[in-house]
């Protein structure tokens, strides 16, 4: 299966943020990998962490 750049935007968007942990982004990059060649895996990991990030800082996981 090929994922092209609006499937990375959207997994990144709406699948990133309900990781249990920050590092969970990594193996999911890891993952997408395989399904492009031109994955852009930085891009993808830093677009994934900023929503990751803000559903925690929402939650306030952030907040001790």
């Amino acid at each position: 299966m090929k994922l092209t750049r609006q499937h990375f935007e959207f997994i990144a968007d709406e699948f990133a943020p309900l990781l249990g942990w920050a590092t969970d982004v990594e193996t999911m990059t890891n993952a997408l990998r395989k399904t492009n060649p031109n994955f852009d895996a930085d891009k993808f990991k830093k677009r994934a962490l900023k929503n990751w990030e803000a559903k925690a800082e929402r939650e306030g996981l952030y907040n001790e």
